[in-house]
C-alpha cells in the first residue's frame, strides 16, 4: 500500500509542482518558499493517502485540495481506480 500512496502522490506532484495556497503569514514572519513546498508535499501525501484507502479526507486547506482533486478529475487515467472514491470534505473550523 505504501507504494502506491507514493505513486498517486507523486502523479498529483508532477501534476502540480507548485503549492496552489498563499504563504502563510503571520505578525512576525511570512512562511519561506521551502517551507511553503514541504507543506504541499505533505498534503499531496495526505491526499493520495485517503485516496488510496478510499477514505474521506477532512481538512482546513479547501485551495489544496480542491486543486488536488480538480487534478484527479481532468486526468482520471493517471489514477485509475480513483473514480468515486475521491471525496474530500472541508473540515468545520471551530
Amino acid at each position: 500500500m505504501d507504494s502506491a500512496i507514493a505513486i498517486v502522490s507523486g502523479e498529483v506532484m508532477g501534476l502540480l509542482p507548485d503549492p496552489p495556497s498563499p504563504p502563510r503569514k503571520s505578525h512576525r514572519s511570512a512562511e519561506t518558499r521551502h517551507d511553503r513546498l514541504a507543506r504541499w508535499r505533505f498534503d499531496t501525501i495526505i491526499a493520495a493517502t485517503a485516496l488510496v484507502i478510499g477514505l474521506p479526507l477532512l481538512h482546513n486547506n479547501g485551495i489544496g485540495f480542491e486543486a488536488i482533486a480538480l487534478a484527479i478529475t481532468a486526468y482520471p487515467e493517471r489514477f485509475p481506480g480513483a473514480g468515486l472514491a475521491l471525496r474530500f470534505a472541508e473540515a468545520e473550523n471551530g
